[in-house]
């Protein structure tokens, strides 16, 4: 009861910055100068892309200290008609039960940060090996040490400080990218699976 009381406050804002849509291409554009190989080329622009238009959360991308317990795996990658793009969440620290959550993409044919189109074309690569989604040719899950040393060399090469980012900057910019598009309160939650408001410290004006 007193964890629910917890979630409901209103946490204090952090000076996190958001990754815009915009710094996300250019981030994307810079990978194959950053990346030691084409392989982590298409691994990477598949994983930044997804964690900002899936408003996931570092833990659901990649394994911290060999912990695996949340993360995305290639069966939980679907594909529906029309080129949609299914992922199922197993669970989250929000998600208690472990009841999980599906995110669904559309395809963004004029964009170069399309998820879709990123993911598919990482899975022609990705060894058929079961696991984790996001692993390296020789099938081991990425951790989240090197999600955030390819992102934070990324963003220098481009001229950006990381010292004011994280890896919840791409979740705290999409959820402003919604909010500032006018899109309700209750879907940027459905969306990001906030239980509560937590999600407004989020948005950046």
């Amino acid at each position: 009861m007193l964890e629910g009381i917890n979630r409901s406050r209103p946490k204090i804002r952090d000076s996190r910055l958001p990754i815009t849509k915009e710094l996300l291409l250019l981030i994307v554009k810079i990978l194959p100068f950053i990346c030691s190989s084409s392989y982590e080329v298409k691994l990477f622009k598949a994983a930044f892309s997804l964690a900002y238009h899936g408003l996931l959360r570092i833990g659901e991308l990649a394994v911290s200290n060999g912990k695996s317990a949340h993360i995305i795996s290639i069966s939980d990658v679907s594909w529906s008609s029309f080129g949609v793009l299914n992922i199922r969440v197993p669970s989250s620290k929000t998600d208690q039960l472990g009841t999980g959550a599906l995110i669904t993409l559309q395809s963004q044919p004029n964009s170069e940060t399309c998820p879709c189109k990123l993911i598919k074309s990482f899975l022609v690569d990705r060894p058929p090996l079961p696991g984790a989604l996001f692993c390296q040719d020789n099938g081991a899950a990425v951790t989240r040490y090197q999600f955030i040393t390819v992102l934070k060399k990324s963003m220098e090469r481009v001229g950006v400080n990381y010292k004011n980012y994280s890896s919840h900057s791409f979740r705290i910019g999409c959820a402003t990218s919604l909010s500032l598009g006018g899109v309700p309160d209750a879907i940027i939650m459905q969306l990001g699976r906030w239980k509560s408001n937590a999600y407004k410290t989020y948005i950046r004006s």
